[in-house]
C-alpha cells in the first residue's frame, strides 16, 4: 500500500514537471511569435489599429496551432497578453522593489523589451489617426475650419509650426502670413443687423461701444444746447 502511494506521488511529480516544462515551452513560443507581432501590445482603439490587432490575432493562432499543435481563443491570447503585462509591472514597480535587484525570467526580460522599445503614443503618432477624424498637429485641440480660405491659412501655419528647422525664404513667410490675415479680415464677425452698414460690420464689439458712447455724449450736449436756447434768461440767471 505504501509502495503504491510512493509510486503515485511519484507519478503526479513527474506530471507536475512535465506540465511546467510544457508550459515554458509553450510560453518561449508565445513570447517569440509575440516579438514578430509587437503591434499586440498597443493600446489604441483607433479604427485601423484594431484592424491590424485583428490580423495579428489570427496570425498568432494559427503560428501556435502549427507549434504546439493547440488552438486558442482571441479573448485567451489577449488575456494572456495582459496578465505577463501585469505580473512584470508588479516585478518591476519601484515603490515596491526598492533597492532590490529584479529578477526577470528570459520570456519577462523579451517583454520588458518589447515594452521599452514600443512606441508611446502620448509623444508619437498613432497610425490610423486620420481615420476618426483628428488634425495632424501639435496642439491638442485645433479648432475646425471649412472653406478654401481657412485651409490656406492653415496650412501656411502648419509648415512653420511642425517644421521649424526648416529655413523658409521671407517673401514666402510674408506671403503665407499676408494670406491669414486677409482671410481673417474677409470673415464677418457677425451677421448683418438692420440699419448696419458694410462698415460697422467690420467693427469689434469694442469700438461699436466706444462709437456708442460718443454718440450718446453728442446727444446729451444737443439737449443741453437747446434747453439753454429754449429757457427764459432770468431763469437761467437764477
Amino acid at each position: 500500500m505504501a509502495t503504491s502511494n510512493k509510486l503515485t506521488s511519484i507519478d503526479s511529480s513527474e506530471n507536475n514537471i512535465a506540465s511546467q516544462s510544457f508550459n515554458k515551452c509553450e510560453d518561449e513560443i508565445f513570447i517569440k511569435i509575440l516579438c514578430e507581432l509587437p503591434i499586440l501590445l498597443q493600446k489604441s482603439q483607433v479604427p485601423n489599429v484594431k484592424i491590424m490587432k485583428n490580423k495579428a490575432f489570427l496570425r498568432m493562432q494559427d503560428l501556435l496551432f502549427q507549434a504546439t499543435g493547440t488552438k486558442s481563443e482571441i479573448k485567451t491570447l489577449a488575456k494572456k497578453i495582459a496578465n505577463m503585462k501585469t505580473r512584470l509591472k508588479k516585478k518591476s514597480y519601484i515603490h515596491r522593489t526598492g533597492n532590490k535587484p529584479i529578477k526577470l525570467s528570459l520570456i519577462e526580460q523579451k517583454l520588458a523589451n518589447l515594452l521599452d522599445t514600443e512606441k508611446n503614443s502620448n509623444f508619437t503618432q498613432v497610425d490610423g489617426v486620420i481615420s476618426v477624424g483628428k488634425e495632424q498637429t501639435p496642439s491638442a485641440s485645433v479648432a475646425e475650419t471649412s472653406g478654401s480660405m481657412f485651409n490656406n491659412s492653415l496650412n501656411c501655419h502648419t509648415i512653420f509650426s511642425l517644421s521649424p528647422s526648416v529655413k523658409s525664404s521671407d517673401s514666402v513667410e510674408r506671403s503665407c502670413m499676408n494670406t491669414s490675415s486677409q482671410a481673417w479680415r474677409s470673415i464677418p464677425k457677425r451677421l448683418k443687423l438692420p440699419g448696419e452698414t458694410k462698415e460697422t460690420i467690420k467693427w469689434s464689439n469694442t469700438e461699436l461701444h466706444r462709437v456708442l458712447m460718443l454718440e450718446k455724449l453728442k446727444y446729451y450736449r444737443l439737449k443741453n444746447l437747446k434747453l439753454k436756447n429754449t429757457t427764459p434768461n432770468h431763469i437761467l440767471n437764477e
